[in-house]
């Protein structure tokens, strides 16, 4: 029998990020901006898709929420750095709710927090281009 679910595949030369976001709102904010610069988009709607497409794809980036059903993003976090599959695979949190546990992350592989705000595709392109992700980035804030 023929399996009818396709699965998303990493394309040869094009980088592929892996969002962990349950709002479709915020979703479709980020596969706006990360379409603009031919990213391979790739959603995961709850904590535990998060966790199960981050080890079958290897991704480049996962994009994270902590706010999330099934599994929220700080245990989603927790599981992708202890298995060898996707322990070193970036990780950037996107988030409305500041988390003091967030302060101890950076030593535990997060590459950064974005607050979910006026500025986050701003931040969210500026980090991309800053880990070679995206070209030049269009959002020229740097010397602020």
């Amino acid at each position: 029998m023929m399996n009818t679910q396709t699965r998303p595949m990493k394309q040869v030369g094009k980088k592929m990020v892996l969002v962990v976001e349950d709002s479709p709102t915020q979703a479709r904010f980020i596969r706006e901006l990360l379409l603009k610069d031919d990213i391979h988009f790739v959603l995961a709607i709850d904590g535990e898709m998060g966790v199960c497409m981050a080890q079958s794809l290897q991704p480049d980036l996962i994009v994270l929420d902590l706010e999330m059903p099934k599994l929220d993003g700080r245990e989603v976090f927790r599981r992708l750095r202890i298995m060898p599959e996707t322990r070193n695979i970036p990780v950037i949190i996107f988030s409305r709710h500041s988390d003091p546990e967030l302060d101890a992350l950076p030593e535990a592989g997060l590459v950064e927090y974005i607050p979910k705000d006026a500025f986050a595709g701003a931040v969210l392109m500026e980090t991309l281009h800053q880990m070679g992700l995206v070209g030049q980035s269009r959002f020229p804030f740097r010397d602020i």
